[in-house]
């Protein structure tokens, strides 16, 4: 298949392809109507000039180490569920701890040596979200894009999902994650870790050094809380716009659109960025998520396919432990400081104290529901036994 689906689409097409979407959509509740597409994002990048070129190709190595791919399932309204994480190593040592490592910060995660989708996952995903629909009596419209992790086999093998393919070369307008949504949270991601990174950079460190620290636990959570940030009317603002909301609405400009991005770039000026706001937000946006995309424009397209066959199997997943880890990506937890609950609650008074004396409120809030979550897990802490001595201490 033929990569570059962002470019040019006829007017035409966009209309022949809006008139039938109008008819596909018909009779379908806006809650009922989804959309599912990937992306890949390399976790640990900072805005440098030695971003990936707009086009270039990851695939395995070093650079797929760095990346992650992610994706997303929304629907009209303007609801999200859980999303579906890829990485390069099976069992993550950061993980080692984890009640549930498959399901790190309640995202369904997945592993093989070039952090793809591949039709096994993508099946297996489906399938889950079938059993899921059938328990509920619920059945949903799918739309999906055309890439070669989405088999057109899909289309009728499950009983409460419709798989609906879009036009190919058409979802940079006919696919509402592609219209804004995907973007959106990179930009809410990209905030959160270079936040992270400003606030450990002093005269020992610089933004390089530190970046090292991010694992992949830590990117997961950051990518999870972006998705939860994304607003809803986003979501249904860029179904409208592509013509998949099943109902004629206005479209409504997103009043905060523009205001995500002047943040990211006040952080980006603190760490004196090499490159603007809109190259980082959008540097890993064509980076490959799957096997089988070919960019015609790439003169080298030929190597770089001959490069990829001949390089690991992509559709390794779950069957054995890595064998061989690179350190730098893949650390262990440093043993906390915290070493209880109690522990961890006494600081979370401190903090709540420091907030509420200063009049931070946000914080304060923040720091109440971490409060919250501590005193939870203690309650369901298994008790110590009493012994008769404990009373005459």
């Amino acid at each position: 298949m033929v990569a570059g689906e962002a470019g040019d689409v006829s007017k035409e097409t966009m209309e022949s392809w809006n008139e039938r979407a109008r008819e596909i959509t018909t009779g379908w509740n806006a809650r009922d109507v989804w959309n599912m597409d990937e992306t890949g994002c390399f976790w640990r990048g900072l805005p440098e000039k030695t971003l990936e070129a707009k086009g270039r190709r990851c695939t395995g190595g070093k650079k797929a180490k760095q990346r992650l791919t992610w994706a997303f399932f929304v629907n009209a309204e303007g609801e999200k569920e859980d999303p579906v994480v890829i990485g390069t190593s099976v069992s993550p040592r950061c993980f080692k701890n984890l009640q549930s490592p498959s399901r790190p910060y309640n995202c369904s995660y997945f592993a093989n040596s070039k952090a793809w989708m591949n039709t096994e996952i993508m099946t297996t995903i489906l399938s889950k979200l079938n059993r899921q629909l059938k328990r509920n009596d619920r059945h949903i419209l799918l739309f999906m894009d055309n890439a070669p992790c989405h088999p057109q086999t899909l289309s009728g093998e499950f009983s409460n999902i419709t798989v609906q393919f879009l036009p190919k070369n058409t979802t940079s307008k006919s696919q509402p994650l592609d219209a804004g949504i995907i973007a959106n949270w990179k930009v809410l991601y990209r905030k959160r870790m270079l936040r992270y990174v400003c606030s450990q950079v002093d005269g020992e460190k610089n933004a390089s050094e530190i970046v090292k620290s991010i694992n992949v636990l830590m990117a997961i959570e950051w990518g999870r809380q972006a998705l939860n940030d994304v607003r809803q009317s986003t979501i249904t603002k860029c179904f409208q716009e592509t013509g998949l909301y099943p109902r004629d609405e206005p479209i409504e400009d997103d009043p905060f659109e523009g205001e995500e991005l002047a943040n990211l770039k006040t952080i980006m000026d603190r760490i004196h960025a090499e490159c603007s706001v809109e190259e980082y937000v959008s540097y890993d946006d064509d980076t490959a998520i799957c096997a089988g995309l070919i960019d015609p424009s790439n003169p080298n397209w030929r190597s770089e396919v001959r490069n990829e066959l001949l390089d690991d199997d992509p559709d390794v997943q779950f069957i054995s432990e890595d064998t061989s880890i690179d350190d730098d990506f893949d650390k262990e937890l440093e043993e906390p400081s915290v070493k209880s609950l109690a522990e961890a609650l006494h600081l979370t008074d401190q903090l709540r104290h420091f907030a509420q004396f200063n009049g931070y409120q946000d914080l304060a809030l923040a720091v109440g529901k971490a409060s919250d979550v501590i005193s939870s897990l203690q309650l369901l802490a298994p008790k110590r036994q009493t012994a008769l001595t404990d009373y005459f201490k």
